[in-house]
């Protein structure tokens, strides 16, 4: 029902995650919500000693191993916001709320 509609735009600059700081951490952050993951990232993650050794970690506790392609590599990019928009459909139609950052 298109009147029950909530959710959130954000505007903002998108920067490709190049530093291996910044990798392990966009790593952990997936993999804690998307573990089944792990085996793939390590594959196109093997330069990083830190990542390894964490996927090493998460690929321990896993119950199974799944098959995943390997025939294309993984990027991860930072957004950092300028602006955000609540959408909120349930009190009128188009509603929104704008916060520039």
């Amino acid at each position: 029902d298109w009147r029950k509609i909530k959710g959130i735009q954000m505007e903002g600059k998108a920067e490709l995650v190049v530093t291996e700081d910044e990798m392990a951490k966009a790593v952990a952050t997936y993999v804690e919500k998307y573990s089944f993951t792990a085996a793939y990232l390590k594959l196109m993650s093997s330069s990083f000693p830190k990542i390894t050794g964490y996927l090493d970690r998460i690929l321990g506790r896993l119950p199974f191993m799944p098959g995943l392609p390997t025939t294309f590599a993984v990027r991860f990019y930072k957004m950092t916001p300028t602006k955000v928009r609540f959408i909120d459909n349930e009190k009128s139609f188009g509603y929104h709320e704008e916060f520039a950052l």
